[in-house]
């Protein structure tokens, strides 16, 4: 198997890796929304309960009586994004960092350049043994390496 079948191989692995995770957590996100849509509406019935009450209440005291009640300060409601890409975004953004710099990793390793740089010292290398074995060949066999035990 050459180099290129094997960076192409494991690139479509990655593809394929990244393609269950983003499915995975679409799933989730989907089922978080629905959850969050639930909770809102239960708590936006409880609010309007919890108003009824203390409008009737109110309503019942006499005209003297003076109720003061804290009114919050900015949206009365908290829209959280809970968007697919918005969970995506946050989820995945360390891993796909590290995914990213991987690949760039591996791209840059098997580029042209790198592959000529390893070839070349690994040509060096060998021309130094094949150097070193003919001058232990020339230098004749040595008392060690005559006798066997």
């Amino acid at each position: 198997m050459s180099v290129t079948a094997l960076a192409v191989s494991f690139a479509v692995a990655v593809a394929l890796v990244l393609v269950v995770v983003t499915v995975f957590l679409g799933r989730q996100v989907r089922q978080l929304q629905t959850e969050m849509q639930v909770l809102a509406q239960s708590q936006a019935h409880a609010l309007r309960a919890e108003h009824r009450e203390l409008v009737s209440a109110s309503s019942s005291r006499e005209d003297g009586d003076l109720v003061l009640t804290p009114t919050p300060i900015g949206p009365s409601e908290v829209e959280l994004d809970l968007s697919v890409s918005r969970v995506a975004s946050v989820t995945l953004a360390g891993p796909l960092i590290k995914v990213a710099a991987f690949s760039h990793g591996v791209r840059r390793a098997l580029g042209e350049e790198s592959r000529m740089r390893v070839a070349y010292a690994f040509r060096k290398e060998l021309r130094r043994q094949r150097k070193l074995r003919r001058k232990r060949a020339a230098a004749g066999p040595s008392r060690d390496e005559g006798r066997r035990p």
